[in-house]
């Protein structure tokens, strides 16, 4: 609840600070980034592409919050993370 004034005004604040924003996307990101490197590393995510899939979970995980901060998702908290989860690891484990 402390946070959704940042989500309700998310493209004014990134309009007014475009800088800090992208700074603080990017520190959400690095540590998701190396993980994904370390299991394309390992093989267990033949095909990951860190940046492009860190952020492409990113996106997936604001939008199922977004839903939940405005009362319009229907998932509750962990069928939200069970989702995220399931999509993102059948994504990074797929070699195609």
């Amino acid at each position: 609840r402390r946070t959704r004034v940042f989500l309700v005004e998310r493209q004014v604040i990134a309009a007014a600070f475009p800088e800090d924003v992208i700074r603080c996307v990017r520190q959400q990101l690095a540590p998701l980034e190396a993980a994904i490197e370390d299991g394309r590393r390992s093989g267990a995510f033949p095909a990951a592409e860190p940046t492009r899939d860190a952020l492409a979970i990113h996106h997936l995980c604001s939008g199922l919050m977004t839903d939940k901060l405005l009362g319009t998702g229907t998932l509750g908290r962990d069928d939200a993370v069970a989702l995220a989860t399931r999509f993102a690891l059948a994504t990074l484990r797929s070699d195609a």
